[in-house]
Parts: structure tokens; C-alpha cells; sequence
């Protein structure tokens, strides 16, 4: 009898290691699942991270393609407004010279070199 009863025992071991090992087997087909799941989910988040940065790369381009056209047209603008304060200094350099101002005059008045308001004075004084 002592046969039967260890032949029971060993038999009702058999029984919950079977059983544990299909619990086992059932829980890593679960975690297999999950484990392609998360692999689609990562590499759906790594395409989009690509996406957004092209799209940072295209968009810092197109922000330094700006700026530089910005400069450019500071320059202008600078450029722009330097020949117009000349063209002020020589227009009251102008009249000054057909009122009959002489060069020192003209000169301090207009912020011109003495050369600069003695030409005006030849070319505009007969006027």
C-alpha cells in the first residue's frame, strides 16, 4: 500500500506541475503578444520621432534662410537711409549755395567736406 499511496502522490505532482506548466505556457504566449505590441508601438513612436525631426531640420532651414534675408534687408534699409541723409545734406547744401553761402558754411551746416561743398557751390551757384 505504501507503493499506492507514493504512486498517488507522485501522480498528483504530475497533475499541478502540468497544470502549472499550461499556466506558464499560456502566460508567455501572453507576454510574446505583448512584447510585438510594444515592439509596433515603438517603432510607429521612432517613425514619427524621424518625421518630427525632418520636419525641425526643414523648419530650422527655413528660419536661417529667413534671418538671413532679414540682414539683408536691415542692410538695405541702413544703405536706404544713409543715401537719404546725404541726399538732405546735399539738397540744404544746394540751396544753401544758391542763397550764396560759402563753403565753411555749407560744410558745417551739411556735415560735407570743404571739397564736397565747394563743388556744390561751382555746380549750383549760377542757378
Amino acid at each position: 500500500m505504501d507503493m499506492q499511496i507514493i504512486a498517488a502522490i507522485l501522480a498528483g505532482i504530475v497533475l499541478v506541475l502540468a497544470a502549472l506548466l499550461f499556466k506558464l505556457w499560456g502566460d508567455l504566449t501572453k507576454l510574446k503578444k505583448q512584447v510585438v505590441n510594444v515592439e509596433g508601438s515603438l517603432k510607429q513612436l521612432s517613425d514619427s520621432f524621424h518625421g518630427f525631426s525632418a520636419g525641425a531640420v526643414g523648419q530650422s532651414e527655413y528660419i536661417t534662410k529667413v534671418e538671413k534675408d532679414i540682414d539683408q534687408l536691415r542692410s538695405r534699409i541702413e544703405t536706404i537711409a544713409m543715401n537719404e541723409q546725404q541726399s538732405v545734406g546735399h539738397t540744404q547744401a544746394i540751396r544753401m549755395a544758391k542763397r550764396g553761402a560759402s563753403p565753411e558754411e555749407i560744410a558745417d551746416a551739411c556735415g560735407l567736406t570743404k571739397v564736397e561743398a565747394d563743388l556744390i557751390i561751382r555746380l549750383h551757384s549760377g542757378e
